[in-house]
């Protein structure tokens, strides 16, 4: 360089003096892998101009990359070079062409709301119009899961269409049910693009929605009053209720009959998979029906069949069993053998049909709470209990849409200097007249109908917001089987530690020996996702269940709860207890794993359970469940 002014010298942060009189490719020698060097290099032996726009050029002093406008001319046997720095610019055309691009799909598309969101399906933007379709602000949205806002039902399905267009492949239109801010279901239909960033950066989905629940409604009333299911081709209950309240042949029989775990067969073979699923079991239950029986299709997993002119107990329980016998062959499913079971009710009256039917229904609700897979006729027993688990269940569902059920907190404290260590959330039910209602009051509940999922992330998430801002102590929450095995367990976990800042090394997820057993494989992959995020599993109840050494093997464990069944034996003469309480503190210190015994009520037991080694106690010694203070 033999001239060079100061905005030069500023730009490439090199002091004039040294700029002047240094070789060219000894300052920056990346030019020459560029072909830039070169470029100039041609101005200089054929004299002619040099033009280069918005080129990128790596900066060796500075060890970065910038964007430059470069001019170059010969002058006598010298180089002259003008250049701009227009990574500014450039980055704001980038910003301008990406908004553009939204801009454009909005306006030319005629769907009611639009979402963009990124590669791990997080909400980066959000229109406008989100709120008068979902309930939803815009801002609420962005940072949130994009998957949160899909029905359990269609998550599967959504989950694959969304990987495969970020992997460039083709999705169709197709209608989902989404999850309204009230917590409410509409139907809409869906189209995603990807948009690709001008700078090649990292590619956005596009999701176009619109609203089409009426429409679906509609074509779903219609095709009722046709008279035909249209996933099995069987009757509808209407066309069977008109069937079955006629002629000599007037039902005085009736099978309420219900797919067991069709949620989880869905989890397992994708919905898809579970609607062949159903489709094989009508067909199971019409080979097994006699002649005169008729079978109908009610909705979702439940059948129907209708019986005339049998009275007789002893057939009716031979066709129960004839029906869960044919129903229980394996089903192959996408390379998966499927394993169904049916929960049936049985009404026997001189009855209208829907009253047959309700009185079934009831019977059968019986045999889902007891666990599935056999049959109950009905009773007054069981349709006072059936209809007293309805009508917590309606409540229920109304209680966690308003947010009424919430987390009390328990002390979990060191055994050894009374010190605490965090707290348990434990779910409660605060009633109008000031009356709490226990788990026991409303879990069974939760856990036959499902809700039990969304009861756990309800307590998760409040938890979470409650104790965030208290670095010096864990929270412990309970996870049931059925929320372990939810597809999108791992994501919505995530989620609620991302939404709330609680630090996931401070969060204990407390599962029972079965809820690992439920999906044993499944439940592996969970438990280590979130491991590996910081989160520590703990097991509870321990020594109830499957006690086995291979769930501490096979699962990332950091510590155990002993069961307060054998707490309240030690100290009480019953040396079965304190001996299994020993053995098993003995195994978990040899294993390295964290210990609290739960149900501490006696300075006795926290006296001889410190003795034995077990580092933290919890129970009414320390402190009931009770709502956070504010100090």
């Amino acid at each position: 360089f033999t001239i060079a002014n100061a905005a030069a010298a500023t730009d490439q942060n090199v002091a004039i003096d040294d700029l002047i009189g240094s070789e060219f490719l000894t300052l920056f020698p990346h030019l020459k892998e560029q072909g830039i060097f070169q470029a100039y290099a041609h101005v200089v032996d054929t004299g002619e101009s040099l033009i280069i726009d918005d080129t990128e050029v790596y900066n060796d002093v500075l060890a970065t990359t910038r964007r430059y406008d470069i001019r170059g001319a010969k002058a006598g046997d010298s180089l002259v070079l003008t250049w701009r720095d227009v990574t500014r610019r450039h980055e704001m055309q980038q910003q301008l062409a990406e908004q553009e691009t939204v801009y454009r799909l909005a306006t030319e598309s005629a769907y009611d709301a639009i979402l963009q969101v990124d590669s791990t399906g997080k909400v980066l933007w959000a229109s406008p119009s989100f709120t008068q379709l979902a309930g939803y602000t815009p801002d609420g949205l962005v940072g949130r899961s994009a998957f949160v806002l899909v029905a359990s039902e269609d998550l599967a399905e959504i989950q694959a269409a969304f990987a495969a267009a970020m992997a460039g492949r083709p999705v169709a239109r197709r209608e989902i049910r989404m999850v309204m801010a009230d917590g409410t279901r509409k139907w809409v239909t869906f189209r995603s693009r990807v948009v690709e960033p001008p700078s090649g950066g990292t590619a956005s989905l596009m999701t176009m929605l619109r609203d089409v629940d009426e429409e679906v409604r509609a074509r779903q009333s219609l095709e009722q009053s046709l008279g035909q299911d249209p996933l099995t081709g069987i009757v509808t209950w209407n066309v069977l209720k008109a069937q079955m309240g006629s002629g000599e042949r007037r039902a005085t029989a009736l099978m309420c009959i219900s797919v067991d775990r069709l949620r989880a067969i869905n989890e397992a073979v994708t919905y898809a998979g579970g609607d062949d699923v159903l489709v094989e079991v009508s067909k199971r239950i019409a080979s097994a029906i006699p002649a005169q029986a008729r079978l109908g299709r009610i909705a979702g997993n439940e059948f129907v069949v209708g019986i005339p002119d049998l009275r007789d107990r002893t057939l009716l329980n031979l066709l129960a069993e004839q029906i869960s016998v044919a129903v229980a062959e394996p089903v192959t499913v996408a390379g998966e053998e499927v394993y169904p079971t049916v929960s049936i009710g049985i009404s026997q009256a001189e009855a209208e049909p829907d009253e047959l039917l309700r009185r079934a229904s009831l019977a059968m609700r019986a045999v889902k709470a007891e666990g599935g897979g056999h049959w109950l006729f009905d009773d007054p027993v069981v349709a006072a209990e059936a209809e007293r688990r309805l009508w917590v269940e309606s409540r229920v569902r109304k209680a966690l849409t308003a947010g009424a059920i919430v987390p009390w907190f328990q002390p979990v404290v060191r055994l050894d200097s009374g010190g605490l260590v965090g707290y348990e959330a434990l779910a409660r039910w605060p009633q109008g007249d000031g009356s709490v209602l226990p788990p026991s009051e409303f879990l069974a509940v939760s856990e036959t109908s499902g809700l039990v999922v969304d009861l756990d992330f309800a307590v998760l998430q409040k938890a979470l917001s409650a104790m965030a801002t208290n670095p010096e102590v864990t929270v412990s929450v309970n996870v049931s089987a059925r929320t372990l095995a939810s597809s999108d367990y791992v994501e919505r976990v995530g989620a609620v530690l991302d939404e709330t800042g609680y630090d996931a090394s401070r969060l204990r997820l407390e599962v029972t020996e079965t809820a690992l057993l439920y999906d044993s494989a499944r439940a592996a992959r969970v438990t280590s996702a979130l491991a590996i995020k910081g989160v520590k599993w703990w097991l509870d109840d321990f020594g109830t269940g499957y006690s086995t050494l291979t769930h501490l093997r096979d699962f990332p464990i950091s510590g155990i709860k002993l069961d307060r069944s054998f707490t309240v034996g030690v100290g009480e003469e019953d040396l079965a207890s304190t001996r299994l309480a020993r053995a098993l503190v003995g195994m978990a210190q040899g294993l390295g794993l964290e210990t609290v015994a739960e149900g501490v009520e006696t300075q006795v037991q926290a006296r001889l359970l410190r003795e034995q080694g077990w580092q933290n106690g919890q129970g009414w010694l320390y402190g009931k469940a009770a709502p956070l203070t504010a100090d």
